[in-house]
């Protein structure tokens, strides 16, 4: 289940083009791309910063009901712009965050699925983890929700099983 929320909520941001365009890819999810200049998106991103305390709280505790943590992080594209992935199997090694590449990146050909990377504190775009089955933390993720239509809000929650409440 994690790696299709992992993977409908790839996010691309690079410069001009419009607000929010959706790419879609044989055999896997659709991407959003953002611009830069998205400020709703920027605002998402600077509360997931903020808020990263609650996820390093709840992944130390370690409770049966928490599950699936995952962070994104920005990674450098091959056209100048950024790429956001999502990390899975997360653990904390020392002020250290490591976990593994949990989604097909697109314009990145040095990252793949399953690539060990590290993140620092301040790499950290968003977070996620699910408390019996809700949505903790993932703010991109929320916005995204938000801006699709009911078809699309319907299918991703038949896709992912997991409940979007209130933050």
């Amino acid at each position: 289940m994690i790696r299709s929320i992992l993977l409908i909520f790839i996010l691309l941001l690079g410069c001009g083009g419009q607000a929010q365009t959706k790419t879609e890819r044989e055999g896997e999810p659709a991407i959003y791309s953002v611009t830069d200049e998205d400020a709703q998106m920027n605002a998402a991103m600077q509360k997931a910063k903020e808020t990263l305390p609650k996820f390093t709280e709840a992944l130390l505790d370690n409770r049966p009901e928490t599950r699936n943590f995952a962070l994104k992080k920005a990674f450098a594209t091959i056209d100048g712009g950024k790429e956001h992935i999502w990390i899975s199997n997360i653990t904390l090694q020392g002020m250290q965050f490591v976990g593994i590449v949990g989604n097909v990146p697109n314009k990145i050909p040095s990252l793949a699925l399953g690539d060990s990377v590290s993140i620092e504190s301040d790499e950290v775009s968003d977070w996620m983890y699910l408390e019996n089955n809700v949505l903790a933390g993932g703010y991109t993720i929320r916005l995204l929700y938000q801006r699709m239509s009911p078809a699309e809000q319907e299918h991703f929650s038949k896709e992912t099983s997991i409940v979007i409440g209130p933050e």
